[in-house]
């Protein structure tokens, strides 16, 4: 099996970010039943945002 060529620089620093933002939020991690029922929506829409821009950066490729 050939070796995978490294990744471009600018999509090792997209990783690399994205793995730090989402270490972040681990820190406060709470039940939902501790949130407000408008909290609950607005995690979830930020949730589905960051789905919906990844799977958008994954077509661009």
């Amino acid at each position: 099996m050939a070796a995978r060529p490294p990744l471009p620089t600018h999509r090792a620093l997209r990783l690399l970010l994205i793995a730090a933002y989402g270490a972040m939020g681990l820190d406060g991690l709470a039940l939902c039943s501790e949130h407000s029922v408008a909290a609950n929506a607005t995690i979830g829409a930020e949730a589905a945002s960051g789905v919906a821009l990844r799977n958008a950066d994954a077509a661009d490729r």
